[in-house]
């Protein structure tokens, strides 16, 4: 088994659109998405400069399958808990979580965003064919680069 980190550019989806214009401000899922209907919950914890954060979640709001986002407490800190409410029929939703349980991958929870950028650790098995992975991933015009690739047994864990 492999341990594979994607770095993913998600065309068009709001975390990734806002994220690049506020670099400062990382974005890190702290709760799957629920639900299974039009509407979908989801928490995410913003770290960053206060005032970053807090335009963050203002622009993040303009977005059409956006339908709330609200701090879950005063932003004060450097960092937020906002509760996300997203209408998954306003767009052609197809998340990256998705679509790896769609082709049966393992994948790490908790992904993060900064600079536009989505960073997603999955596990592959060894006849799990990697450019394949990659081309379901680069689906519907994301950048994705690969940004490692080893073998599990060789990873050292602390104790």
């Amino acid at each position: 088994m492999r341990e594979v980190t994607f770095r993913i550019h998600h065309a068009g989806e709001p975390e990734c659109e806002v994220s690049a214009r506020h670099p400062e401000v990382r974005y890190r899922s702290v709760s799957s998405m629920t639900g299974s209907g039009p509407e979908r919950k989801r928490i995410a914890e913003l770290t960053g400069p206060p005032a970053e954060i807090d335009a963050f979640v203002e622009e993040f709001r303009e977005f059409d399958l956006i339908v709330s986002a609200e701090p879950l407490a005063p932003i004060e800190g450097t960092h937020a808990y906002v509760a996300l409410t997203i209408d998954a029929s306003a767009a052609d939703w197809d998340g990256i979580g998705e679509r790896f349980s769609r082709m049966g991958i393992h994948y790490r929870t908790g992904t993060t965003i900064s600079g536009g950028v989505e960073r997603w650790t999955a596990y592959l098995e060894d006849d799990d064919d990697l450019s394949a992975v990659m081309s379901e991933l680069e689906r519907g015009g994301n950048d994705v680069e690969l940004a490692r690739n080893v073998e599990l047994a060789s990873i050292e864990r602390s104790p």
